[in-house]
Order: C-alpha cells, then sequence, then structure tokens
C-alpha cells in the first residue's frame, strides 16, 4: 500500500474509533519561493522540517486532549535525521509521535500511548 492510501486508511480509523474525540489532519509540507509586494523573493515553507504526515489532537481515556503526529511510512522507507530530529523535540514537548507502517499498528500504539490499554 502507498504511503498515501495508508495516511487516508489511519485517518478514517482514528475516525472512526475516537469520532468527535479527534481532529486530525493531512500535513502537506511544501517549500517555495515567495514573491514580496517590492518584488523581493523569499523562501516559504508551510511547516517545520521534519513535520510528520498528520496532526493533530486526541483525547485519551482521561477525556484530556494529547498532540499527536503521525510521520506514515511503506516498504523499506525510513524517517529522515531531520523527522527524528522533530519527532524526539515532539516527544519532549509532550505530544505522541508515532512512525505509522500500518493502520493496526498505528491503532495500538495510540491506544497505549493514551492510556486505554493494548489496542482500540
Amino acid at each position: 500500500m502507498s504511503a498515501t492510501n495508508l495516511t487516508n486508511e489511519i485517518l478514517l480509523e482514528i475516525s472512526r474509533v475516537y469520532g468527535r474525540g479527534a481532529c486530525v489532519q493531512r500535513i502537506n509540507v511544501i517549500a517555495a519561493r515567495a514573491v514580496n509586494r517590492d518584488g523581493a523573493t523569499r523562501f516559504v515553507r508551510s511547516a517545520r522540517a521534519g513535520t510528520g504526515d498528520t496532526v493533530g489532537v486526541i483525547a485519551g481515556a482521561d477525556g484530556i486532549g494529547r498532540a499527536v503526529m503521525i510521520e506514515v511510512k511503506s516498504g523499506r522507507d525510513r524517517m529522515s535525521p531531520i523527522q527524528c530530529a522533530f519527532r524526539d523535540a515532539w516527544g519532549r514537548a509532550g505530544g505522541i509521535f508515532i512512525e505509522g507502517r500500518s493502520v493496526e499498528q498505528v491503532m495500538t500504539e495510540l491506544a497505549e500511548k493514551l492510556g486505554e490499554g493494548s489496542g482500540a
């Protein structure tokens, strides 16, 4: 399954399991050259380098929302050093970061990290 299809399946399953207790969306990080009103150009990025494929908030078993980011990988894909650094920073700040390789694996990790046992 492609990373795009896997991302879509993960988002659907999060919606199905967590319903209104989840607000999670896909993030497309783009980088481009923008032109200012005066004609000068500058480099802009839609999100910080290393940002995961999905970001949002999901309420845990205690009803408190937790920041969640999922970097979806398929096949032999691996996280880059910049993605690993972002993962570490996200975790230090108290967020949940998951490297997602299957719907089942993501849902199991989410349940564990949100304090819901071994699976959703």
